[in-house]
């Protein structure tokens, strides 16, 4: 009898010490349960993935993301849990089968809910709540159509990499899309550390630059023709041609003298010279104070190096520039002299001189045959 009631007593200690240690262990937990964590997540249009990135849990405490297709995130559909320190990871929505997952999870065309939270490394059921969540809409290949915060957000301010040395988002510029002149080009902001994706902004569109260039350059018989040019994108005005009627400086390759070019603008102003929109080194000219005007005379090596035809002088001043026009001409060919009729040519006949030459050949001979016949009879 003494034996059933002990028996009674202790099963009554087991049972209340049962219905106590709960609620002990939810106390003991209530003081220290961490803060909920703070979560950033990003996904470019028309890829599966989501990069997701949260501040860092403490000692004793991992993570667990959830997808959920409620924003009270009780019905999952794609969950997974990342041990500290890590504090980001990546989710591939296209392929539930990497996860755990209900059997048969597609998540094509759906709006999903995504969370993180703190769970305890040993305490199995004891977590924080959920940290702020983030709405996501897929696609028919359950690639990312949009993200967007869902609810409350963490501070902007607020940046969970570890990185950051004040806790603060550190903004940098990327542009996406360069202007032209005609459209407008999109640049976007994000944190130097976590990557969270900032407001895009418009970049206005540059406009046209025009600039007159030559169409067909000058000759000597003809003037030439100028056009408007956008300086960005090379695009022609319409209706701008206008005639070049100036006169063209000419000077011949082989010439010994410089070709000299003058400008209104004083010597004082005078910036540089360029020919055909390149700068000449200022070894290859000389420049002269003519009575309030500059005169620029190209050196004739430098002028051998133009190759032959038209050429723009362009003098640049602080003040402005003028353009002259340069006609290189070829050297003319040296034509060969032709032999004169009076002359001898080679094989023929070189007049008298020949025969006289014969002639004193044989009156030679003659005078030495007569000498030898006197020479004979003085002997006999």
């Amino acid at each position: 009898m003494k034996n059933n009631r002990m028996l009674v007593c202790l099963l009554v200690l087991v049972f209340t010490l049962m219905a106590l240690l709960p609620g002990m262990t939810s106390e003991v937990f209530a003081e220290s349960m961490p803060t909920p964590p703070s979560l950033f997540a990003s996904g470019d249009v028309g890829d599966p993935h989501l990069f997701m990135q949260w501040s860092f849990p403490p000692d004793g405490w991992n993570t667990e993301w959830e997808v959920s297709l409620s924003t009270d995130m009780m019905n999952t559909a794609l969950c997974g849990e990342v041990t500290n320190p890590e504090n980001e990871t990546s989710v591939d929505f296209a392929r539930p089968e990497l996860y755990s997952s209900p059997p048969g999870t597609d998540l094509a065309n759906q709006t999903v809910y995504v969370g993180v939270r703190f769970i305890h490394a040993t305490e199995w059921g004891v977590h924080t709540d959920w940290s702020n969540l983030y709405e996501v809409i897929l696609d028919q290949d359950s690639n990312i159509e949009k993200v967007t915060p869902y609810g409350t957000s963490p501070p902007t301010s607020e940046c969970p990499s570890s990185d950051s040395p004040d806790g603060k988002h550190e903004w940098e510029t990327k542009v996406i899309k360069e202007p032209t002149c005609t459209e407008t080009g999109l640049k976007s902001t994000s944190c130097k550390y976590c990557k969270k994706q900032g407001p895009e902004e418009e970049i206005p569109a540059l406009g046209h630059k025009w600039e007159r260039k030559v169409k067909k350059m000058p000759t000597s018989t003809e003037p030439g023709v100028s056009v408007l040019v956008c300086g960005r994108c090379g695009l022609e005005k319409d209706d701008s041609e206008a005639p070049i009627e100036t006169e063209i400086q000419e000077w011949t390759k082989g010439t010994k003298s410089p070709a000299t070019f003058d400008s209104d603008t004083p010597s004082d102003d005078f910036s540089h010279v360029k020919v055909d929109d390149e700068i000449v080194d200022e070894s290859n000219y000389d420049v002269k104070d003519e009575e309030g005007s500059t005169t620029i005379s190209f050196n004739p090596e430098f002028l051998e190096t133009l190759p032959v035809g038209s050429h723009i002088v362009e003098i640049v001043s602080k003040t402005g520039s003028s353009s002259i026009y340069l006609l290189v001409i070829k050297e003319p060919d040296i034509e060969e002299t032709q032999p004169s009729d009076d002359l001898p040519k080679t094989g023929e006949s070189s007049g008298h001189y020949p025969w006289l030459a014969l002639m004193f050949f044989f009156a030679g001979g003659l005078i030495l045959l007569e000498r030898k016949k006197f020479m004979s009879k003085q002997r006999d």
